[in-house]
């Protein structure tokens, strides 16, 4: 056989051996000679030639060849990063039938043509409840143009409350909102983009008037109100762990009550023990009465507090913005410590203590295993994260106004009042020995909330 065809890393080639007559008949096909007769037989090799976007290519791991009545010869397909190749065609319009393989019984040499086309990818934005944003086709390489901001409206009627959208905060990769987009980036696939919003956020004066000279431009600062789970909330401190590199977790605490609650369903006393409470309160065995307020059997202000949290927060989408926290609750013997001490009486039963409203302890903090919850204040919150140094009596930051569930804007702590009888509590900003808790007064929750 003087023609052969032969593959030679990954490319086949058809050899042409020259013999006895080969030059006479330059243009004829006559393929191999001989045979048992001594006649000469017609050609089974056969040449394929290729044309990529109308230019001949000889350079790409592609079959150049191929024996007819041997088997089918399949085509490869050569592959780009940044293009899709559209296949073999047998004309360059490229209509027709994709060819993926010369059949056996094929015979003649063949002539196939292919283009290609650029990768594109689609960009979609998914805005997470505000305004549609148009996706993008974008090449393979190339970067997104970044979009206008969206905008989101929080239903509420202007009419009612002051105007107050969701801020919009960036384009994330994921739904969680971990990992910013960065439109730089050359694109090599399909992907979908996330809005981040940030909390409605208005000035102090625009909810509550008597707030109104903490207006200072700046939105999240402290005085200002903020719009969660369909209520406002005042911002008491903006970053309770004052490191803004995890983002501001702020103290929050709802303007309007959730209603009024005693601590104990007792007539004759209307305050919180601040001790054992299955023991009339007489005895200093290491319980906390904020704690002991949360028993369903006695039903006080704790409990109150988280009903309405399991009602309103928990297991809703709002519960991801809410941070988990420790209370740092005292027991008896923790109020009893330097530097505080009682001003008369020396046991949980005559326990007099004048100056409880100046105590900066047993404010709440931010702790990772502590558990997601809303809370009343303590006065080491108002100290503390307030930034109200004692022996300072008054603030009208917590100026709440009178609501439909109150006669006064007062409401509950959880820190002791001046007896071990009494709860302290906050009247119309003023924070004195003279407020403890001894009518039904309302209840206002606090948050820690991831505002940014």
């Amino acid at each position: 056989m003087r023609n052969h065809a032969v593959e030679l890393a990954g490319t086949t080639y058809v050899f042409h051996l020259a013999g006895e007559g080969d030059f006479e008949e330059d243009n004829a096909n006559t393929g191999d000679t001989g045979g048992d007769n001594g006649g000469s037989e017609v050609t089974k090799n056969f040449t394929i030639t290729y044309y990529i976007n109308g230019v001949k290519v000889t350079n790409l791991s592609l079959v150049y060849g191929y024996v007819a009545g041997e088997q089918a010869t399949d085509l490869k397909t050569p592959t780009y990063e940044a293009e899709d190749f559209s296949g073999w065609y047998d004309n360059d319009t490229y209509t027709g039938n994709v060819i993926t393989s010369i059949a056996k019984e094929a015979t003649g040499d063949k002539v196939f043509y292919g283009k290609t086309t650029p990768k594109t990818y689609q960009v979609t934005f998914d805005s997470t409840g505000g305004e549609a944003v148009a996706s993008e086709t974008v090449n393979h390489g190339q970067t997104v143009s970044e979009p206008v901001a969206p905008t989101k409206d929080d239903a509420i009627n202007p009419a009612d409350a002051p105007e107050h959208d969701f801020i919009f905060k960036g384009w994330y990769t994921e739904p969680d909102l971990t990992t910013p987009f960065d439109f730089e980036t050359p694109m090599t696939e399909n992907i979908t983009l996330y809005a981040k919003w940030g909390l409605p956020i208005t000035e102090a004066g625009l909810v509550n008037p008597a707030v109104a000279s903490y207006a200072d431009g700046k939105l999240g600062t402290p005085g200002d109100a903020i719009w969660f789970a369909n209520a406002w909330f005042q911002i008491l401190d903006e970053d309770m762990d004052d490191d803004a590199s995890n983002g501001l977790q702020a103290l929050v605490i709802k303007v309007y009550d959730i209603g009024n609650s005693q601590f104990i369903a007792d007539t004759t006393r209307y305050g919180l023990y601040f001790d054992n409470i299955t023991s009339d309160g007489d005895s200093a065995d290491g319980s906390n009465g904020y704690e002991d307020s949360r028993n369903p059997a006695i039903g006080g202000v704790g409990k109150f507090i988280d009903d309405w949290y399991n009602a309103n927060i928990e297991g809703t989408v709002y519960e991801s913005s809410v941070q988990a926290v420790a209370l740092n609750n005292p027991n008896y013997t923790d109020f009893t410590q330097i530097p505080f001490t009682f001003d008369s009486g020396s046991t949980i039963t005559n326990w007099i203590w004048k100056s409880y409203y100046q105590d900066t302890r047993f404010a709440t903090i931010l702790d990772v295993s502590g558990y997601q919850q809303a809370f009343a204040l303590s006065y080491g919150d108002i100290h503390g994260h307030m930034g109200i140094a004692p022996p300072t009596t008054f603030t009208h930051l917590l100026d709440f106004q009178p609501t439909t569930h109150s006669v006064n804007p007062t409401f509950w702590l959880r820190s002791a009042g001046d007896s071990y009888r009494a709860a302290g509590r906050v009247d119309a900003g003023s924070i004195n020995n003279l407020y403890r808790v001894h009518l039904f007064y309302p209840v206002r929750p606090a948050l820690s909330l991831l505002i940014d």
